[in-house]
């Protein structure tokens, strides 16, 4: 796992929008789930509380292991303008 240099939490991989889209929709995933109950409420909470820490955090463990990064931030192979050095948050 690949992690912040200044912190113990987990490097940010996924952008913006796809963070909103994963905490919106983990919240109608678990909204849906306490609204019913029967033998998928389980499954469904689960679900829903992963895309809402997916979307909070800013990490995918699956993108991690496929080595895919969607995140809004430059990676470290581009070139920024003449003299600008970029700095990883």
């Amino acid at each position: 796992m690949t992690t912040d240099a200044v912190s113990a939490t987990p490097a940010k991989n996924i952008a913006e929008s796809e963070r909103a889209v994963s905490a919106i929709g983990g919240a109608i995933i678990a909204g849906i789930a306490l609204g019913q109950r029967n033998a998928s409420t389980p499954f469904l909470l689960l679900l829903g509380g992963l895309l809402i820490y997916r979307g909070v955090s800013g990490h995918c463990a699956l993108y991690e292991r496929l080595g895919i990064d969607t995140s809004d931030r430059p990676s470290d192979s581009e070139e920024g303008p003449e003299g600008m050095v970029w700095a990883h948050v």
